[in-house]
């Protein structure tokens, strides 16, 4: 959402652009001033039988007013309709949909008929596993190029299927490093992949910094768990379960002895009680980021966006590594970030990027603004 909304003003005045917003979409591209179409507007996609289906699953979501029910009942029943012919039979489906719930939706045949009808030139997604990834097998399928922006540095989710089945005619990516690794995941070639950066943060490189702190280092620690295992990958394990708690001590005593000042940040979902650490102070989700940003020189972090937030302003970035989400990925694995493993390293790291933002040496994640870099790719594919 948040990629497509600065893309769509960008390019409004010289394309026709078709905006389908899927269910908790839709609010956020009408705040946003986009108009756009869901599946509800599709009767190309509505039969007695998906409408029953829909109807029957709406029943376990809550009516929070924030989508409308008919466009549930239209996604809902259009997607398990997909599945059900996909798997052959409803009592296949039904079970799919019990052991995985939305995850296991595919709707490709609805999304193939939505193209049909539309007639398009070209289909622009994010790397979300579901409905985008099932647009884009759709445009392969009819021969309609299409783009997938990565929505983060996140490789080894969404992203990793859709390269290795070669989905998409163009990637675009948001660093150099990660292009790497796209590549070293598939037969693309490197034409294919294009660093262009996120739109997401285009209105943060705007205001990239270049003065720092003489002084001492002020350090932002974007804090969040960092529980023993992984929800979701199974067999991946944090090697220091305790570290997060570390982590904060050792910046407490740094900013003690007069070496750092520091913020605390914890993650909007999460409530901690900061009293043990009277030598930092503390900034609670509501108040502005960028206000927050703006007054520090680093970010220490596991894996929160904040990292990335900070290198686009200009920060420098301490990774927390070995964490259960540093295994598969982490900020300075993709050469971001100056890596700890163990609180103690903390100071040494500090030091590290300090340094770099004092020489010039920080890091850029792309160059230009995003939107640019994605509107040269559209053209290009347009013009083919």
């Amino acid at each position: 959402m948040k990629i497509i909304a600065p893309l769509y003003h960008h390019l409004k005045n010289e394309y026709d652009i078709t905006v389908l917003a899927l269910t908790i979409a839709q609010p956020f591209m009408s705040k946003s001033g986009i108009p756009y179409v869901g599946f509800n507007d599709f009767e190309c996609i509505k039969t007695n039988e998906s409408i029953t289906f829909g109807r029957e699953l709406v029943k376990n979501i809550p009516n929070d007013n924030v989508v409308s029910i008919a466009e549930s009942i239209s996604y809902l029943g259009a997607s398990f309709s997909d599945l059900v012919t996909e798997l052959g039979c409803v009592k296949l489906a039904h079970e799919k949909f019990i052991e995985e719930g939305r995850a296991c939706l595919l709707p490709t045949r609805s999304l193939t008929k939505i193209i049909k009808q539309l007639d398009i030139d070209l289909v622009v997604t994010t790397n979300s596993p579901r409905a985008e990834r099932a647009a884009l097998i759709a445009a392969k399928a009819l021969q309609i190029p299409s783009i997938c922006i990565n929505d983060n540095l996140g490789f080894f989710g969404g992203l990793l299927d859709i390269v290795e089945n070669n989905l998409a005619t163009k990637i675009c990516v948001l660093s150099e490093t990660l292009k790497g690794i796209v590549l070293n995941h598939s037969n693309l070639s490197s034409t294919d992949v294009v660093v262009t950066g996120s739109p997401v943060f285009d209105s943060l490189k705007e205001q990239c910094r270049t003065n720092f702190s003489t002084a001492k280092p002020k350090v932002l620690l974007a804090d969040d768990d960092l529980p023993k295992t992984h929800l979701r990958f199974k067999g991946v394990i944090a090697q220091n379960e305790n570290i997060d708690i570390e982590v904060r001590e050792e910046l407490n005593r740094l900013a003690k002895e007069g070496k750092i000042e520091v913020v605390f940040r914890p993650h909007p979902n999460r409530v901690y009680n900061y009293d043990a650490y009277e030598y930092c102070e503390i900034s609670k989700p509501v108040e502005d980021l960028n206000a927050v940003l703006a007054k520090v020189d680093l970010v220490v972090t596991a894996n929160s966006t904040v990292g990335l937030e900070g290198k686009c302003l200009g920060l420098g970035l301490v990774s927390i590594e070995k964490t259960v989400y540093s295994t598969l990925e982490s900020y300075a694995g993709y050469g971001l970030a100056t890596g700890i493993i163990e609180a103690s390293e903390l100071w040494g790291a500090i030091k590290i990027e300090y340094s770099k933002l004092n020489d010039g040496r920080s890091v850029e994640l792309y160059n230009g603004k995003a939107v640019d870099n994605i509107a040269r790719v559209i053209k290009e594919l347009l013009t083919l």
